[in-house]
Parts: structure tokens; sequence; C-alpha cells
């Protein structure tokens, strides 16, 4: 029979079929151009198969059949031979019982760990009383003082900040709210999202975002953070800062997002750790940040601004500027295309953001000095939460660290 029928006879593919000819387990006759096979044929199939289904590997069925075949006519010393094999397999099989009997065991202690243990919120974070004098007004740019404060551990739980120039500001749950027209809220449950994130997005873009957080934080971490007044627009669910927080001692952490739900949501996963670090969540929209100019030392943007220029285009780097110390550093992440369709959502006028000659001409203009810098790999498989781009297009990470 031809090679087709012999597969389907078999239930295998014929390109497994092909792979077991190369390695000689299957020797069929050549008819021309075409191989046929006959019952000498199905019968080492057959072999292959039950052997394979005891766990042997091809390379030791390969022995065997030698074995067979070189030791006709020689039975008690073909029989000694496969004995030894087969009894070598009983026992490798026994050891990987052995192995699985004890990784369940362990298996089952952790779930029953896992379904025991409920984590306990360890302390109450709010507006550390210290960093009042991080602040100032929005409008005036004064100093801000505070209104019927409910203080916990040195913790502004609630409250108002006033300014004399008439604005206040209000203190909810721990999180500074600049203005109730710039909250964005949301009902979505992000533990429950992260999770969906990882099964429904690109292995690429996983990936991508792996290295992305390890190159930063490898930056980063050749500085020293202590005294250093850290600030991130654009925390969202915290990637970055999750991966910063075992360095943050001795340093203040200012996490700007305009979504209220995700600042809660990531308050309460840092008040479950084992180590209380100055963090300050304000809920405000990239322009208006209200801390005093020149107090920042290390400024983050870790996409926040690529996904602000998904709708808008009335903020660059320059609104920043004013915030960092003449010697500050800075770590950008941009969101970049190699190209846009037609089609593309993305405004024409915001479309230049994501262009890498633009941001460096930007980065240049602002007379930063480059650290290092580097690209990620292309990616063109989007997914129901990186939904900003079409699989005809190519989008990219640049990320840049640097010094003024």
């Amino acid at each position: 029979m031809r090679i087709g029928e012999f597969s389907k006879r078999n239930k295998v593919s014929i390109e497994t079929v092909r792979h077991y000819i190369d390695l000689g387990l299957i020797i069929p006759y050549k008819n021309g151009a075409q191989y046929e096979f006959n019952e000498k044929c199905q019968k080492e199939i057959e072999s292959i198969l039950e052997l394979k289904a005891l766990g042997f590997t091809l390379n030791e069925i390969k022995s065997i059949f030698v074995y067979e075949t070189l030791g006709k006519l020689s039975v008690n010393e073909k029989n000694n031979v496969l004995y030894d094999i087969f009894d070598l397999k009983q026992k490798e099989v026994n050891r990987k019982i052995n192995e699985l009997v004890d990784i369940e065991s362990r298996l089952i202690n952790k779930l029953k760990y896992i379904n025991t243990t409920e984590i306990q919120k360890s302390f109450n974070l709010g507006i550390d009383i210290k960093n009042l004098s991080l602040l100032s007004c929005i409008k005036c740019g004064d100093e801000l003082y505070l209104e019927d404060g409910n203080i916990k551990n040195n913790q502004i739980l609630e409250g108002k900040l006033k300014c004399t120039c008439g604005m206040e500001y209000s203190i909810k749950s721990g999180i500074l709210i600049i203005d109730d027209d710039f909250v964005k809220n949301s009902d979505e449950i992000y533990n429950l999202i992260i999770e969906d994130y990882i099964k429904e997005t690109d292995e690429r873009y996983i990936l991508n975002l792996r290295k992305g957080l390890d190159w930063t934080c490898n930056e980063l971490c050749k500085i020293s953070f202590k005294n250093k007044v850290i600030l991130e627009i654009g925390t969202g669910l915290g990637f970055l800062l999750r991966n910063l927080y075992d360095n943050l001692d001795n340093s203040v952490y200012i996490a700007i997002d305009n979504n209220i739900e995700k600042h809660n949501y990531l308050k309460s996963l840092i008040e479950r750790s084992s180590f209380k670090k100055n963090i300050m969540f304000i809920c405000t929209d990239f322009k208006y940040i209200p801390i005093k100019k020149k107090s920042i030392d290390i400024f983050l943007d870790y996409g926040g601004s690529s996904n602000y220029w998904f709708d808008k285009n009335d903020f660059s780097l320059e609104n920043i500027l004013k915030y960092l110390k003449e010697d500050s550093y800075v770590v950008l992440s941009y969101i970049l295309f190699k190209k846009f369709i037609l089609s593309n959502p993305i405004k024409k006028e915001n479309r230049k953001n994501f262009n890498i000659n633009y941001i460096k001409e930007e980065l240049n203009k602002y007379n930063f000095t480059m650290i290092s810098d580097q690209k990620s790999d292309y990616l063109n498989k989007p997914s129901i939460y990186e939904n900003y781009f079409s699989d005809s297009e190519e989008v990219y990470s640049y990320l840049y660290f640097g010094k003024r």
C-alpha cells in the first residue's frame, strides 16, 4: 500500500511515517519514486505504537528493533538483552510514579495552604503627613493645608486639603482627588482582569512586557532611591510599581492616574504586603498634578503618555519638566507604530506621537542625555485588551533611560 493509505490505516500523519522511515524504524521498499508498505511495515508500526504507549522513546525503540533483527535465531541472547531493556524501563516508570506521588502530595499541601490562608490588611495607606510639603495648588502654586482630617499612624485617610486662593481638594480612602471631573470610574474587577489578560493576550506581547519591565528595573536599580521623590504618570494596575516596590525604602513614590478604581485596587494590594513604603496615590489628569516645582528626582512614564494619546493630544513631556529637578532621571516607555492603516481608530493628528523619529526629536529638544535605550520586538497580533492596532499593523515599544 502507499504512504497515504498506510498512515490513514494506522491513524498517524504522513509526516510521522516519514520520520519513522528516516530513523530506520520502518523500512518500506521503493517502487520507483513511491514507498510501498507491506505486512512487515505494518508489524513494525504496531510495535512502535505499542512501545511508545509503554513509555519508550524512539531511540530506545530503535535499539529494541536492532536487537530483534540482529538477534534472530539467538533466542536466549536476544531475550536476555530485551529483558534488561524492559526491566530498566519498568524501574524508570516506578521512579517516575514515586516522583509524581511526591509531587501530588506537595500540591495537595499547597492547595490546603492557599485555601486556608487569608491575607489580611497589614496597614492603612493614605497621604503621609510628611508628604504635604511636596504638594502645591494646581491653580496658584501655593502650599496646601489640611482641614477635617482623619489621621491614623501619620496617614491621612480622609479629609480636605485647602489653599488660600480658595481651591479645595479631597482625600477619600487615602487617595488625593484633585477634581471629580478628572476621575474616571470603572466597575471592572481588576484581579480577574489580570488573570484574563494573561490568558487572552498574545504570548509575544506578554514577553515584550516582561522584558521591558526587567530592563527598566535593571536600569533604575543602578541609581540609589534613598531620599528620592519618584513620580509615575499612568500608573494603572501598577506593573512597574510592583516590580520596584522592594527597592523603595526611604523614598516617596507618587502614583498618578485618573482611574480611581485602579488606584483603589492597587492600594489594596499594597496594604496587604509585608512592608509599608511611602506611596502617595493621586487621582488626576496628567496636566494637573499638585506637586511643587523642581521636586521630582525620578520621573517614570511607562506607557502612560501613549495611552493618553490614544484619545487626546494636549499633553507632552513639556508639561512635566517644571516638576523635575535639574539633575533628575527619566525612564520613558512609548508604544510606537511601524506603520498605520487608514482605518486605525487613533486620530490622524495624534499619530505623530507614535512615531519613533518624533519621540526622539522631542527628547533632544528638552536636552535629556541618554544613558541607554531599547526597542522591543515587533508585534502584529492584537487582543481584546490590546486592541489599538490590527493584524495589518506592527507595533513595538521604545524604552529610554536618561538624565537632565
